[in-house]
């Protein structure tokens, strides 16, 4: 028996995207040249030596299937234990505070009865970061504590959800959704007992809309909640700017080396593509450059995804291109993000500015 499982929420979205999530879900949102949103929380999981994972999917769920398709990469395409899909509530969650739609979980109750484990820790996909739960959950099981609330303190300023603690104390006595100056923001994380998580399920049956980190702060009174820190490299995206400023974040090379050069890989879909062609004359400067592309032109402080073709005089600058893209020859692109099997033609200038980038949608030819 498992003492823990893991349980990944995807059923929600975002307006503040603009159409980077018109056919895809967040969780399935590319990142960092090879990466999806999805791959950090599974990676974590698995890591942390989790081999049960529960993944509630949204409506938009081809892409995120497509991704992660058996959970073999995470090694979790096992005859016990394993990766299973859960079917989401029709609507989801449109807030950005709220991951954890009770419907969801009402709706798979079975498979949180079948399974004898004493633990969920339930996870979000909007928080970009790299931990091993096991303190986590050794700190949790040691307290004994219903609930256990992953944060990081902070000092600038930030929005979300932030946890109001006791003082001088672990204990977390209440909840503050806005921005704050400073605080403990919560990661969209939390390790909760099952016994306690079974009793809300009956005490709330008809309370399908709520969110259950909401109903867990509320219900502070009733239980023992507790905080754990977390000190490490936390990117939080909750709109266009933040994941454009969480992607630029990887040009830290202490950042890169926390997130994915440390001992718990983040793990991803292998795609066998040939390594990345650079021609005679091509430039590249402070950039992230996926396999299978072919750069005859000027990258500089940009990301491109796999099989992107940056032609003979391009320049891609400040830009994010996705999967598939064609840069034509002479091309210009200046705070861009192109979504995937966009074709840029020659001599087209498209510019946008750091806090608001130009967005070409996907299959687009500009």
């Amino acid at each position: 028996m498992d003492p823990v499982i893991g349980l990944i929420s995807t059923n929600y979205s975002s307006t503040n995207f603009g159409t980077l999530l018109e056919n895809r879900c967040f969780a399935s949102l590319p990142f960092g040249g090879r990466y999806r949103l999805i791959d950090f929380p599974l990676s974590n999981l698995v890591n942390s030596g989790i081999r049960t994972v529960g993944l509630v999917t949204p409506a938009y769920y081809r892409s995120l299937l497509d991704h992660v398709s058996s959970g073999s990469e995470w090694n979790l395409n096992r005859k016990q234990g394993g990766l299973f899909f859960l079917n989401g509530a029709p609507y989801g969650l449109t807030s950005g505070n709220s991951k954890f739609l009770l419907q969801d979980f009402l709706l798979n109750r079975e498979f949180f009865q079948r399974d004898n484990s004493e633990h969920i820790l339930f996870c979000a996909s909007n928080k970009v970061f790299n931990i091993d739960f096991n303190e986590m959950i050794d700190t949790h099981v040691r307290s004994g504590a219903d609930v256990t609330f992953l944060y990081k303190p902070v000092t600038e300023t930030c929005s979300g959800l932030f946890l109001q603690m006791k003082d001088n104390s672990n204990r977390v006595i209440g909840g503050d959704i806005g921005t704050h100056n400073g605080g403990n923001m919560s990661l969209d994380c939390m390790l909760v007992s099952k016994s306690v998580f079974m009793r809300i399920l009956d005490g709330y049956a008809s309370y399908g809309h709520l969110d259950l980190g909401r109903i867990l702060l509320d219900s502070q009174a009733q239980l023992d909640l507790r905080g754990f820190p977390f000190y490490g490299y936390v990117g939080s995206i909750n709109n266009l700017n933040d994941y454009i400023s969480v992607n630029r974040d990887l040009f830290d090379r202490t950042i890169t080396r926390e997130l994915f050069w440390g001992k718990n890989r983040i793990q991803t879909k292998v795609q066998d593509s040939a390594p990345t062609k650079y021609a005679m004359g091509s430039s590249v400067v402070n950039s992230y450059i996926g396999s299978g592309c072919i750069i005859e032109g000027t990258v500089e402080n940009s990301i491109l995804f796999r099989n992107v073709h940056v032609k003979k005089g391009a320049v891609v600058r400040n830009s994010i291109i996705f999967q598939h893209g064609t840069i034509g020859e002479r091309a210009y692109l200046d705070n861009v993000i192109c979504d995937k099997f966009v074709s840029v033609s020659n001599h087209v200038t498209l510019t946008g500015t750091p806090e608001n980038l130009f967005l070409v949608d996907k299959n687009h030819k500009v």
